[in-house]
């Protein structure tokens, strides 16, 4: 993906900011400005060199406030990229999760502030003092999700949890805009406006038990055609695709998309059916 997006960016030549520079993030903190304003600017700062048709519909924003609990520092970070990763094995004393939402929350959103031991805050000095929370505060078009089930142990086995989700997924909550929206002269673009819910449009499955075998499929849908015509079904309906064979999902297998999910792979409500720029 990374490769596709450098060879349509026109301006691929000029280096492009993945993240905001500490010394600019200091200049966007909770002191200075909202966070609207500041997420609005991030996106600015690290989109300026990037026209890649790539970037514009599926690269999204990832914010993490920091909180020094012994001084109350408090900082702003921000990060790019065009996937989503979510380890799907539990956190070391936590319940394990087995839904989408579930795992999205544990990672984003208000419920999730996690203690950074390695932090040493820049205030006091102290370490053990930091914690975070991540959100998500740029919404993409179209979103890619990769559920990391791979081990890093020697074998590469493989998490082999089924995570399920709806084929439609509501993510306004992980946002970090008090009423999950920017209103008034701050609501700049689209990709910072509520509400952000998606369409499952396309799983990516891995079948087998390690990294070192078993065999991808697709299960896919197009979103503006019907399911069927004439009683019929079309393009719109869910099918797999397994090599070179093609098949409709029955409505019991419908039901179970996210079974063996591997990346999920979905589509903004409202967003135009043809780009503006195609």
């Amino acid at each position: 993906m990374d490769r596709l997006e450098d060879e349509l960016n026109p301006n691929r030549n000029k280096f492009i900011e993945r993240t905001v520079p500490e010394d600019r993030a200091m200049k966007w903190g909770p002191d200075q400005m909202s966070i609207a304003t500041a997420c609005a600017l991030a996106r600015d700062y690290m989109f300026k060199n990037s026209s890649s048709p790539v970037s514009q519909l599926m690269d999204s924003i990832t914010y993490q406030f920091q909180v020094c609990k012994r001084c109350n520092l408090q900082k702003r970070k921000w990060n790019v990229a065009n996937y989503i990763n979510l380890p799907v094995e539990a956190i070391k004393n936590t319940p394990q999760v087995t839904d989408l939402m579930g795992l999205l929350r544990r990672h984003y959103g208000t419920e999730d502030e996690d203690f950074k031991p390695d932090f040493i805050c820049d205030k006091c000095k102290q370490r053990n003092t930091t914690y975070a929370t991540d959100y998500i505060c740029h919404y993409p078009d179209y979103l890619v999700i990769n559920l990391s089930r791979f081990k890093g142990n020697l074998d590469g086995s493989k998490a082999d949890k089924q995570i399920r989700f709806s084929e439609t997924v509501d993510l306004t909550s992980l946002s970090p805009f008090d009423d999950h929206s920017v209103n008034g002269p701050e609501a700049r673009i689209r990709q910072q406006t509520a509400r952000f819910k998606y369409q499952v449009y396309a799983v990516v499955r891995h079948h087998g038990s390690s990294i070192r075998g078993g065999h991808y499929t697709t299960v896919a849908r197009h979103l503006d055609l019907p399911r069927t015509y004439m009683n019929k079904p079309t393009a719109g309906a869910w099918h797999e695709y397994n090599d070179k064979q093609v098949r409709q999902l029955s409505p019991s297998e419908v039901t179970n998309i996210s079974r063996d999910a591997a990346i999920i792979f979905l589509k903004r409500e409202g967003t135009p059916n043809r780009p503006p720029f195609i």
